[in-house]
Formats: structure tokens, C-alpha cells, sequence
């Protein structure tokens, strides 16, 4: 469901790669701070964001993308769950770290 960043514009300074279980914190904070900064509820554990990655994400090669800083920091995130069973809703989760907003990332996480 998701397409890689490469070629969309210049990432020379970030990985772009699915999610693996070892950037679990990492993507929780950036999802509490994302939901913090837009009003909503920045409680979540890692164990909360690790369930909804195992049971709810069809496929994280396809429906996961970790954008990380030439450091290794977080700068984005992007999950899909799967809708539930006879749905048809579409689901975001993610976002683009506060200090990494305005440099397209976002507009390319969505493409």
C-alpha cells in the first residue's frame, strides 16, 4: 500500500525502510508526540503501537514505511492497519517528527 520515498524527492540524508520490531519506541514517541501536537491522546505504550503492528497491519513491508535521520533518529513513521472485518475504512497512523515538518516528508508518506 505504501511506496518507498526514493526517487520521490532527495532523501540522500534518510533511510526510508518497513518497520521492524527494534524501532518500536522510537515510533511510539513520535506517534504520542504527532497526536499530542494535533489535540488528541498521547498515552501510548509501546506495547499498544507493538499490537496494533501485529494484529492489525497486514503486511509491514508493504503497509509500513520508518523514515530515519543520517543519525538514526526517527524523523517519520506510516502504518496501515487493515479496516476491521467487513469494513471498508481507511486508516492512517504516523506522522512527521516536529523538528522534520516542512520538508515534504509528510506529502511523500501519503503519495
Amino acid at each position: 500500500m505504501l511506496r518507498t520515498l526514493g526517487g520521490m524527492m532527495d532523501f540522500k540524508d534518510y533511510d526510508v525502510r518497513a518497520y521492524r520490531p527494534d524501532a518500536a519506541p522510537a515510533v511510539t514517541d513520535l506517534i504520542n508526540l504527532v497526536f499530542k501536537a494535533g489535540g488528541g491522546h498521547g498515552g501510548h505504550t509501546v506495547a499498544e503501537i507493538e499490537d496494533v503492528l501485529n494484529n492489525e497491519v497486514k503486511d509491514l513491508a508493504a503497509d509500513t514505511l520508518v523514515v530515519t535521520d543520517a543519525e538514526g533518529k526517527l524523523a517519520a513513521a506510516a502504518l496501515v492497519p487493515l479496516p476491521p472485518d467487513g469494513g471498508h475504512r481507511v486508516e492512517l497512523i504516523g506522522g512527521v517528527h516536529s523538528d522534520r515538518r516542512g520538508a515534504g516528508i509528510g506529502r511523500h508518506l501519503l503519495a
